[in-house]
């Protein structure tokens, strides 16, 4: 008879898996990638690369060629782009913007954080306007520098001066009406400003009026039934074609989308310089 050979002895059954060390394992990897990511963007945000993607980003945003000189990420993952320059090409050499230090922070949703809208904070930002053509340069703050010029009652030219007509006549200079505030439209970010200067120019050798020492802080509020708008000026001498209007000025608003209350208005004067 045919013998048949002996199956050989099974060896012991595989462990099975465990799945927590299996979740352990996977977590640690997760971790690991992350971290090393994190610490890339940190070294990468010191390059040139990555200040010329944040030039290409923001020229892109404010129609303008911008060029930064220093940037890096904090800890937080917060932008902060230091020595940044903007021009505008074709208008006047006057009008231009500089900056010494922003800062983009970011606040993560609820309720894995505060859930607060972006900020955005500006330190020793210079902007110099120049009015060419029938309108302000840069055009990228043409508006929040007008704006800022009507919640302070700064004269400028209200419209095109027509043809053959002076250009340093005063009623080209009208102050700003009262139902010409203007309401904000802008996206719900918050606005930190300090130490900031504004000045006007038009073709006369000295500015038209000239904000010093501002400071502007803007503040999204979420009322029940609608989104509102909070606003801080202060700037510490406002002038207007060589005469001081305001040295300090406070003022301090909000805006309902539909009309913008004055909750406090503060101008001081400065003496008069004594007869020698």
């Amino acid at each position: 008879p045919r013998r048949h050979a002996k199956a050989p002895p099974a060896g012991p059954p595989a462990p099975r898996s465990n799945p927590l060390v299996l979740a352990w394992r996977f977590l640690q990897t997760t971790l690991l990638i992350v971290l090393i990511l994190y610490v890339a963007a940190l070294v990468v945000s010191h390059t040139s690369g990555f200040r010329a993607l944040a030039e290409e980003r923001l020229g892109r945003a404010l129609h303008a060629k911008i060029h930064i000189a220093k940037s890096h990420l904090t800890p937080g993952l917060d932008v902060v782009l230091g020595d940044l320059k903007l021009e505008e090409t074709g208008v006047v050499v006057r009008a231009r913007a500089d900056c010494a230090r922003a800062v983009i922070r970011w606040h993560l949703p609820r309720p894995l954080g505060s859930g607060e809208a972006p900020e955005i904070q500006l330190r020793g930002a210079r902007i110099s306007m120049a009015w060419q053509g029938d309108a302000w340069h840069p055009r990228a703050f043409a508006d929040a520098a007008e704006g800022v010029a009507k919640w302070m009652n700064i004269p400028l030219p209200a419209k095109p001066k027509a043809a053959g007509r002076a250009r340093d006549r005063m009623d080209d200079f009208m102050p700003a009406a009262a139902e010409d505030k203007p309401s904000w439209r802008g996206p719900r970010v918050r606005i930190a400003l300090e130490d900031g200067d504004v000045t006007w120019w038009t073709d006369q050798v000295d500015p038209v009026a000239a904000v010093t020492g501002l400071r502007l802080a803007v503040t999204p509020l979420d009322a029940p039934d609608r989104p509102m708008m909070h606003f801080l000026l202060e700037a510490r001498e406002v002038s207007a074609r060589g005469a001081v209007l305001a040295a300090p000025l406070r003022l301090e608003s909000l805006d309902t989308g539909s009309q913008r209350l004055m909750l406090e208005m503060m101008a001081g004067q400065r003496p008069a310089a004594s007869p020698p």
